[in-house]
């Protein structure tokens, strides 16, 4: 993901996205390692914490910002809770690198109403999802 990051289509090269200093986002949510960490796989936490940390000051720094400018929300679930521990160690790595305002926000795992297609979220999934993630996003920025 953070390879595609720049992109405003990730399918297409060379649509990097130029506008990143024209406005601050209060917030930056990100929810890396459902793939990472699937199918039989994981990788080794250290290093997956380390690229969750290198990605956030990537973000930082597109921005023009320290990295105590904004919350930086790092998601965990809702199809596997198999990186809990990973991001929790992200979280401790960036809060070390001067990121005081990291939140981990663990989401429900998906019940079998809320799955479509290959266990991904359908609408009433993705509307839970919606309201879990607004509910901490909001507490934190005063929303």
């Amino acid at each position: 993901m953070p390879q595609l990051a720049n992109r405003t289509l990730a399918s297409v090269a060379g649509s990097d996205y130029r506008g990143w200093r024209e406005w601050i986002p209060d917030g930056i949510f990100v929810n890396l390692g459902t793939n990472d960490y699937c199918c039989g796989h994981a990788p080794d936490a250290v290093d997956f914490a380390r690229g969750y940390l290198d990605f956030a000051q990537r973000l930082a720094g597109k921005y023009g910002v320290g990295p105590s400018a904004m919350p930086f929300f790092l998601g965990v679930g809702p199809m596997t809770m198999a990186y809990n521990q990973s991001a929790h160690l992200a979280a401790e790595m960036m809060a070390s690198a001067g990121f005081d305002r990291v939140h981990v926000v663990k989401q429900a795992l998906l019940t079998p109403g809320e799955t479509g297609c290959h266990g991904h979220p359908n609408v009433v999934g993705h509307a839970r999802m919606a309201d879990e993630i607004g509910s901490v996003v909001g507490r934190v920025l005063g929303w």
